[in-house]
């Protein structure tokens, strides 16, 4: 028998949604400051629950446009 611990099959969940917003970036904005945001947008959304991936990768994505130029000068786009 396999034990699988939350944070085993939560990986795949984040990093997916993760990807995502980063593809939804214009290529010449996908810094690595802005990558560092939208991962950052993506672990609070999941620490606070979300594990819908969809909604990790919107959320994230729309908030880092909202507020991006405000946070570690990945200075939005």
């Amino acid at each position: 028998m396999t034990h699988t611990s939350p944070q085993t099959t939560l990986y795949p969940v984040l990093k997916g949604a993760l990807d995502d917003a980063v593809r939804m970036v214009p290529e010449a904005k996908r810094t690595s400051s802005l990558k560092a945001c939208l991962a950052e947008k993506v672990l609070t959304l999941a620490a606070g629950g979300e594990t819908n991936p969809t909604i990790l990768t919107r959320l994230a994505v729309l908030t880092v446009q909202d507020s991006c130029h405000s946070c570690y000068g990945c200075e939005g786009w």
